[in-house]
């Protein structure tokens, strides 16, 4: 079965999470390929992930790419098992931690997106919040919200059809108040779990505004959401 993973970008103007590029594991073979509308995101100001500067090119290996593995904590470290515990794995599987930490890395945007899957029964997904400096409880607001504790109340996932950025947008209120959206490649699954009448939860994890720059924040709220059906 192969396992695949959608690698986005943030591009630095508007701030929007671009489909750059898919890494796929098959049959003990990883794949790497830029997606076909790399002229468009050349123009937003992307460049090449490095040593794949051939935008037309498959990449393949045995191991996972050492561009991509380099995101990974070592597996010889001493908190290694503490690290695993806080994904849920029991084993060092370099494609899972890739999958569940999306490779995030200070030095870029990139991040490496698994799909929510509809099929199961029951499905979680954390995730950060997006556009939290366009809602109503942004840390550069009046209402600035200082921790995690101050960010309990209801939560409500409202559809949002006619945005015209993303047909697929899911608006997050608290308190009536909007929180920001989930992130666009998690939005049509979850646009299509909640209307098509599955049962989803959310509910906020972790909340970073003091250790991240605001002007730029991507990191602010982490929130997991849980689908049954």
């Amino acid at each position: 079965m192969s396992k695949i993973l959608k690698i986005y970008w943030q591009e630095p103007i508007k701030h929007q999470r671009l489909h750059v590029g898919t890494l796929s594991f098959s049959d003990g073979v990883y794949k790497f390929k830029y997606v076909n509308n790399y002229k468009d995101l050349e123009q937003r100001g992307f460049k090449p992930i490095m040593p794949f500067l051939d935008f037309d090119t498959e990449y393949t290996s045995d191991k996972l790419f050492p561009a991509f593995s380099s995101r990974l904590p070592d597996p010889k470290r001493k908190d290694i098992e503490s690290i695993l515990k806080k994904y849920n794995l029991s084993e060092y599987n370099d494609f899972e931690l890739l999958s569940r930490s999306e490779g995030r890395s200070p030095s870029d945007k990139l991040e490496f997106i698994s799909k929510i899957d509809l099929s199961q029964p029951y499905t979680t997904k954390d995730f950060f919040v997006a556009g939290v400096s366009h809602g109503d409880i942004c840390p550069q607001s009046e209402k600035c919200i200082p921790d995690i504790e101050c960010l309990k109340g209801v939560i409500s996932l409202v559809p949002e059809p006619d945005n015209k950025y993303d047909k697929y947008a899911v608006k997050i209120l608290l308190n009536k108040e909007k929180l920001g959206y989930i992130p666009a490649y998690h939005s049509q699954s979850v646009y299509t779990a909640i209307t098509q009448g599955m049962n989803v939860a959310c509910k906020i994890t972790e909340a970073n505004f003091f250790k991240n720059d605001c002007k730029n924040c991507r990191d602010c709220i982490k929130m997991k959401i849980t689908i049954t059906h």
